[in-house]
């Protein structure tokens, strides 16, 4: 009885296993952009590139936080319009950077930079 899935809300089974992916996905993915920052960006032309798809994948890695949104749902409403919009908001940064690294301007101006 104290062990029973459906008394409680916390996720067991494939979300719990996707959440903890996306933490690791947000730690390696912030160590491998800082790395990149530092050591690929001046050097060489794809750093630019490299540090673009390391916020996108940090980005999707926070965007798994989703999923907790859906054993939330016998919540009254106020609390799953929080739990749903939530990880959208903290997956905005990773993305806006991302589309600023993109940016033709500040791409060639990296690039002429390195």
């Amino acid at each position: 009885m104290f062990f029973d899935p459906g008394l409680g809300y916390v996720p067991q089974g494939w979300p719990s296993v996707l959440v903890r992916a996306g933490a690791v996905g947000v730690y390696v993915t912030a160590a491998a952009s800082v790395a990149l920052a530092f050591l690929c960006l001046p050097r060489w032309r794809w750093g630019s590139r490299m540090l673009f798809w390391c916020f996108l994948l940090m980005g999707l890695s926070l965007l798994t936080r989703v999923t907790l949104a859906y054993w939330g749902r016998a919540l009254p409403w106020e609390i799953q319009i929080n739990s749903r919009v939530f990880p959208f908001i903290f997956a905005m940064p990773p993305f806006i950077l991302a589309a600023i690294i993109r940016h033709p301007v500040i791409e060639t101006e990296i690039q002429r930079t390195s």
